[in-house]
């Protein structure tokens, strides 16, 4: 899953590099002609480098540090508005606050749904239980 998040990356920074350049290739550009495509490409994009992110955190982060998820989603969307502010550099960006709610709008998203993928994930891997000792322990019952 790291390797595909890293692809990924590479990927949405070429696309990135090349919508603020002005030179979008003509099948990317089909994405972008009706009303509101660009926003739909900003929440599926930007979510979808949040879900591989997340993803590729260890199952045990989902369960006992659920921070994990959050720590890598908000540097997704440090990223993501880093990017977005940058666009103001370029002749042919422009700097959009719906764009960047559209990106936030993805990221707690599918956020969401990498969190739950990785608890059920993590229901499915056995995971070194901690305090068995006290657990055999408390089983010894004094009683017949």
């Amino acid at each position: 899953m790291k390797w595909f998040s890293l692809v990924f990356f590479c990927f949405l920074c070429l696309v990135v590099f090349l919508a603020d350049t002005g030179r979008l290739p003509g099948a990317l550009r089909v994405v972008y002609a009706f009303p509101g495509g660009d926003k739909v490409g900003h929440f599926l994009l930007m979510g979808g480098l949040n879900f591989l992110v997340n993803m590729s955190l260890p199952v045990r982060w989902a369960v006992t540090r659920p921070f994990g998820s959050l720590l890598a989603s908000a540097a997704v969307a440090i990223l993501v508005t880093a990017e977005e502010l940058a666009q103001m550099l370029f002749t042919t960006g422009t700097f959009s606050v719906v764009d960047l709610a559209a990106d936030y709008g993805g990221i707690v998203c599918f956020g969401l749904l990498a969190y739950r993928f990785q608890i059920m994930r993590a229901s499915t891997v056995t995971l070194p239980e901690t305090g068995s000792e006290n657990r055999s322990q408390a089983k010894k019952s004094p009683l017949p």
